[in-house]
């Protein structure tokens, strides 16, 4: 189960590559459906690796 911190830094972060992939739609002419598409796996992986961090953390001290 998910920590709500791991939420909200996942959101924190959604909204980071928000406006990034946003400000690149309009310097780049990128389709808005390609860059839902990258947010969309950007916003899954951090949120996966946020989840596993804890788990990698303890494997590495043992």
């Amino acid at each position: 189960m998910m920590r709500i911190s791991t939420f909200i830094l996942t959101g924190i972060l959604a909204g980071i590559y928000s406006s990034v992939l946003d400000g690149l739609e309009h310097d780049y002419s990128l389709n808005s459906f390609f860059s839902a598409f990258i947010l969309v796996l950007l916003t899954i992986g951090t949120g996966l690796l946020l989840h596993r961090l804890p788990s990698i953390k303890k494997s590495r001290e043992s």
